[in-house]
C-alpha cells in the first residue's frame, strides 16, 4: 500500500513539474486594416493594420514573455506585404483567458448598452508598433517608449 502511495505521489509530481506548452491563437476577426485613432497631420484618414494574438501559458516574467513574443512576431509578421495605404502596423498579444477567448469566433462590438471590446478584458501583454517612414515607404520604424509598453522597444524593418 505504501509503495502505491509513493509511486502515485512521484507520478503526480512529474506531471505537475512539466512546463505547459506556450500556444498562440491568431484572432482572425480582429486582425485587419482599420482607420487609425491617431490623427493625420495632413488631414484625411490614417490606415493601420492590426494583428491580435492570444498567448496561453506565457512565462510570468515579462522579459521572458517578450522574447517569446518577439520570436513569434519575427516569424509571422505581415508588415512587408501590406499595401501602400497602410502607414501604421501593430501586433498586440493578449493573455488567453475566458474573457479574451470570446474573440476567437467573435468581432468586437463597441456600441449599445453593453460594449464588448478585447481591451475591456485588460489582458494585454505588449504590442509591436511600427510607423511607415514617409521618405522611404519600404522602411518601418518602431520607437516604443516605456510610457506605452512595459518594456522599451526600438527597431527598424526594411522591406524589399
Amino acid at each position: 500500500m505504501m509503495k502505491k502511495i509513493i509511486l502515485t505521489t512521484i507520478i503526480l509530481m512529474l506531471f505537475s513539474c512539466q512546463e505547459k506548452k506556450i500556444e498562440f491563437t491568431y484572432l482572425e476577426k480582429l486582425s485587419k486594416k482599420t482607420i487609425s485613432s491617431y490623427d493625420s497631420k495632413e488631414g484625411g484618414n490614417v490606415y493601420m493594420y492590426a494583428e491580435e494574438i492570444l498567448m496561453s501559458n506565457a512565462p510570468k516574467d515579462i522579459y521572458e514573455a517578450r522574447k517569446i513574443q518577439e520570436k513569434y512576431f519575427k516569424e509571422h509578421k505581415k508588415i512587408c506585404s501590406l499595401d501602400s495605404t497602410i502607414s501604421i502596423y501593430k501586433m498586440t498579444f493578449y493573455n488567453k483567458t475566458s474573457c479574451t477567448e470570446y474573440f476567437i469566433g467573435n468581432e468586437e462590438d463597441p456600441g449599445g448598452f453593453s460594449s464588448n471590446m478585447i481591451d475591456d478584458c485588460q489582458e494585454a501583454y505588449q504590442s509591436f508598433y511600427y510607423e511607415r517612414d514617409k521618405n522611404n515607404p519600404n522602411r518601418w520604424i518602431s520607437n516604443m517608449r516605456k510610457e506605452r509598453n512595459p518594456i522599451e522597444y526600438h527597431d527598424t524593418i526594411y522591406c524589399k
